[in-house]
């Protein structure tokens, strides 16, 4: 029986490392971000201020996560927020948006879970639905009323927001 150790990143580097080769030569840049306890991700840039980040977790080395944030620092106030991404959810299943509840503040993520190879296998889907779709979707969300009433402020393309989203996409 092999023993879990979250902090042994490399069979999920070796995973995100198949999904950089395949972006590599597609054209699409993308940031490198530092491994975390628990994971390893990117972030995938779209247009000048959208991007996606994605994440391979360890013990799940065949699942990728892409995440996008709707809004970071939201007021603390759940019902609203709740009901934003209830709303929103109703009638976008394919980029469904939470609450991410942190002691260090409080996002609105959207986050889509699938296979690993399917990115692999059909990279015209991945692109379309995860590296074109999400970031479109992100930005449309930010537009919905019930989101801008909860006072937070949108994620940028830099280091440090990618490196939130990493952190809050794992948990």
């Amino acid at each position: 029986m092999t023993s879990f150790d979250p902090h042994d990143t490399s069979s999920a580097m070796a995973q995100l490392d198949r999904v950089k080769s395949l972006l590599s030569s597609s054209g699409v840049r993308f940031l490198d971000l530092s491994e975390v306890f628990g994971g390893v991700g990117i972030a995938v840039a779209s247009g000048e201020t959208e991007y996606v980040v994605i994440t391979v977790m360890v013990g799940a080395e065949a699942a990728l996560w892409v995440s996008s944030g709707v809004l970071k620092d939201v007021a603390h106030e759940r019902l609203p927020a709740l009901e934003a991404c209830n709303r929103w959810n109703q009638s976008h299943a394919g980029y469904p948006c939470y609450l991410h509840d942190a002691d260090s503040g409080w996002d609105v993520l959207m986050q889509q879970h699938y296979p690993l190879q399917l990115a692999l296998d059909v990279p015209l889907f991945f692109k379309a639905w995860s590296l074109e779709g999400m970031p479109r979707s992100t930005a449309d969300a930010r537009g919905e009323e019930s989101f801008s009433r909860l006072e937070g402020s949108p994620y940028t393309w830099d280091e440090e927001d990618s490196h939130r989203l990493l952190m809050r996409s794992m948990f």
